[in-house]
């Protein structure tokens, strides 16, 4: 465990996105995430639906952790719990769309800035060096529960990925 918090705490003092990114498939690994004690936000995320098995579930995150866990039914279900020592939490946003249609992949997204992208692919921040929250260190820890059948493609830059095994 001590290593594994020297690891977490290199990969947040670094600004380096690359270095920390964290991209899981679920049953590949499992880790065991670190969360810091922090404010909750009364604007937390709450997202379920139905996935065709086969079809993907993709969530993308800046800075927090993400847990998967399995689903007791056949419903795909996200939480998300923003926390901020300083900063307004309100100012991330998290969004969600269908890729492809209604039985399409899902794409969930949390995002800092009004010029952020994500896809399938990743995460992009286009022009953002002008933004007034360089001092909102909001995280946005999420929580997937996946069921049988479906893909997960989750990532993160600066926090841990954790798995149940099966």
């Amino acid at each position: 465990m001590p290593a594994m918090l020297a690891l977490l705490t290199r990969f947040t003092t670094r600004r380096t996105a690359l270095a920390a990114l964290s991209t899981v498939v679920v049953g590949s690994i499992g880790l065991t995430s670190v969360a810091a004690a922090q404010q909750r936000s009364d604007r937390d995320f709450s997202w379920d639906g139905r996935i065709t098995s086969g079809k993907w579930l993709y969530v993308r995150d800046l800075n927090g952790s993400i847990r998967v866990e399995r689903a007791t039914g056949d419903r795909a279900e996200v939480t998300a719990v923003k926390r901020s020592r300083r900063g307004n939490p309100e100012d991330v946003r998290i969004e969600t769309r269908r890729i492809g249609g209604d039985d399409g992949d899902v794409i969930i997204c949390a995002f800092w800035t009004e010029n952020a992208s994500c896809d399938e692919d990743g995460y992009r921040s286009h022009g953002d060096n002008n933004r007034r929250d360089h001092d909102n260190d909001t995280s946005v820890e999420f929580t997937v529960k996946l069921p049988a059948g479906v893909r997960l493609n989750v990532s993160t830059v600066n926090g841990g990925v954790s798995t149940l095994r099966r």
